[in-house]
Formats: structure tokens, C-alpha cells, sequence
């Protein structure tokens, strides 16, 4: 199943397999496969590969808990082994809504990180969506949860291959 969220005109779509939990003594040699892509009338960036580890997608799930349960007091990052993504979780300012998460892409080109990263500024909405995606990932909740049900019908959540031009 892919996600697919449109931050402010551009669409990113993200798909995360091959999740399984994980031990503290092999938590750095479990790898989710990543698919994800950048779109709209000006970029069509893709990437993906094993570029996150099962560990991290624990723990930016539970990030984003706290962050939407208004445990979180101060700015989190959260960096991971592989420099593809940096999440920076960013706590409430003057209400509860009041939540983001920055999302950084750091751009490739011919095999080599270059000087360039893109910022996705999600709100709570959009938050609240993608942590429903890790715990789909997580097998925390299936198909049947009324929260993907939702997501499927608002077309956030596509549960059939559609290919990422």
C-alpha cells in the first residue's frame, strides 16, 4: 500500500516494506525497502531503496505519538543511518494544533549526495495520516481499521499499484 500525501502542491508518495520488528542486538541489519517520489509540474524526483531501517520507522512512529498527543516539549530530529531523510518534529507553539513535521529529502544525483535537500512542512492532518501509515506498516493495524478505510476512500492511501511517473 502507498501513501500519498499533497504538501502544498507537490504530491509524495512514499511505500514502506519488508518491516519487521526488531532486537537490540540486530537492530541495525533490518532494512524496510523504500519507494518514494516528489511530483508536481516542476519536479518528478524519485529514490528509494533499503534507506531505513525497521528500527528508525519505530521510532519516528513513536515521534510522531508524541508529537500528536502533545507529549513532545521541545523540537525534536531525528536523523537516520542513511542520509536520505531527516525528520524534524516541531511541538505546538500556542495550541495543540499547532504542529509540524519537516520532512527533509536530501537529493541524489548519479549515485552521490549532492548540496540539495527539499523541505515538506506537514501539519496535523497531514501527520496524523502518515502515522496511521507506520502503523499499517507495522502491522499494528490492517486494512479493516476504519482509519485506513478512510484513508483509502480519500485516496491517500492506494492499495494498488500505481505507478509513480
Amino acid at each position: 500500500m502507498r501513501l500519498k500525501l499533497d504538501i502544498d502542491g507537490i504530491s509524495f508518495f512514499l511505500k514502506i516494506t519488508g518491516y519487521r520488528k526488531t532486537a537490540k542486538h540486530n537492530w541495525d541489519d533490518a532494512w524496510c525497502d523504500v519507494e518514494a517520489c516528489l511530483q508536481n509540474e516542476y519536479l518528478n524526483y524519485h529514490f528509494g531503496s533499503e534507506i531505513l531501517l525497521c528500527a528508525e520507522i519505530d521510532d519516528l512512529e513513536k515521534y510522531l505519538s508524541d508529537l500528536l498527543n502533545d507529549k513532545m516539549t521541545e523540537r525534536t530530529i531525528m536523523e537516520c543511518i542513511e542520509p536520505d531523510f531527516e525528520f524534524i518534529c516541531e511541538p505546538k507553539h500556542t495550541s495543540p494544533d499547532d504542529i509540524l513535521l519537516v520532512v527533509v529529502i536530501n537529493l541524489w544525483e548519479q549515485g552521490y549526495m549532492t548540496a540539495n535537500s527539499i523541505h515538506l512542512t506537514l501539519d496535523k492532518k497531514e501527520i496524523q495520516q502518515l502515522h496511521t501509515y507506520l502503523l499499517y506498516v507495522k502491522k499494528v493495524i490492517n486494512q479493516t481499521d476504519e482509519r485506513i478505510i478512510d484513508l483509502i476512500k480519500q485516496d491517500i492511501l492506494l492499495p494498488k499499484y500505481i505507478e509513480m511517473r
